[in-house]
């Protein structure tokens, strides 16, 4: 994939004026999973202490639904003044004109949505950048992928309810600023891996985005500690890029000691002003 320019507009967006977003703290220790699937048919295509390659649900299949709804509704419109024609139905021609109209525009609709279906991608991927500390968000619809700074990063974790039903917790990336339509993927490190508690699936991603502390809880990260303890230490140990409510430990009690003559866990805790965010912010019940 050619080089992604770094989007210099993105928090610039008016609807971000009022924005409450995620604080970038760690808040808990996310599973230490040990069957973490990597591959390219897999959640992970890379994982390493460098970058991590995620695949995302693409628009795709919503496009696809969308062809089947607005075409459906066409028809429907098409065949309604044929059948009344003839059955003999008395109507003004007014009536029957504007019939017609309208699934010829529902058919420009679908069409609209046929191309975007043809042009989005199976599969679409974030980009964790943890040694240059950016973050490049999904390909979606119209909008190809661009690349922020992850301190620039807006996320939120709503809760989706209706009156009958209750979807849970999303952990959104807002990525199109220019619509209240957002894109939102769940955050889990591969299916399944982590609970319904978004916050833990967000403390991952801002711990693995702190390349100034160990790599998080994980199997697959194993092979990288050496060398990324061996960075940090090349560089003099710089403090921690966020906060955290919970320990980040380094791999052996001898890199522990190691680190902590430059800082320590204790000295980069939030205050409770700085951690706090309602997790609970239920979407309008509709």
């Amino acid at each position: 994939m050619e080089e992604i320019p770094i989007d210099l507009e993105y928090n610039k967006a008016k609807r971000f004026n009022n924005f409450k977003r995620l604080p970038f703290v760690i808040y808990t220790t996310p599973d230490n999973r040990d069957n973490l699937q990597i591959g390219d048919n897999e959640y992970y295509n890379s994982l390493s202490h460098i970058l991590i390659k995620q695949h995302v649900s693409s628009d795709k299949e919503s496009h696809q639904t969308d062809i089947y709804m607005y075409g459906g509704i066409a028809l429907f419109f098409f065949s309604m003044p044929i059948f009344l024609i003839i059955v003999g139905e008395d109507l003004p021609f007014l009536i029957y004109l504007i019939l017609f109209l309208i699934p010829i525009f529902l058919i420009k609709v679908a069409y609209n949505k046929w191309k975007k279906h043809t042009a989005a991608p199976k599969k679409s991927y974030l980009l964790l950048d943890r040694q240059n500390s950016f973050i490049t968000l999904p390909r979606i619809g119209d909008f190809d992928f661009f690349k922020i700074p992850f301190t620039q990063l807006r996320a939120d974790i709503t809760a989706v309810a209706t009156q009958a039903t209750y979807s849970g917790l999303f952990l959104n990336f807002y990525r199109d600023y220019s619509m209240n339509l957002v894109k939102m993927h769940e955050s889990s490190i591969s299916t399944g891996a982590f609970s319904n508690d978004k916050k833990q699936a967000w403390s991952f991603y801002v711990w693995y985005m702190d390349k100034n502390r160990p790599l998080p809880p994980g199997n697959n990260f194993d092979p990288y500690r050496q060398k990324d303890f061996e960075r940090r230490k090349a560089e003099g140990f710089p403090p921690p890029l966020f906060k955290s409510l919970v320990p980040t430990p380094e791999a052996t009690s001898e890199q522990q000691l190691v680190r902590e003559a430059f800082w320590k866990d204790e000295d980069y805790v939030p205050t409770e002003q700085e951690s706090f965010y309602s997790l609970w912010k239920p979407k309008p019940i509709v």
